[in-house]
């Protein structure tokens, strides 16, 4: 179960990476969990997770 969840998770990663607007993820305390490639560039920062 848990490696289904994995790879479900990694090909939504791979998805969310290609598209051409920033996209991140925030937890409830506003840490940042993922950035795509769109957003590193317009930002000028890269992912830290």
């Amino acid at each position: 179960m848990y490696s289904k969840i994995f790879n479900d998770l990694n090909a939504l990663k791979l998805v969310v990476d290609f598209l051409p607007m920033a996209v991140f993820i925030k937890d409830a305390e506003s840490n940042i969990l993922f950035l795509n490639k769109a957003c590193e560039a317009q930002w000028g920062i890269s992912e830290m997770v």
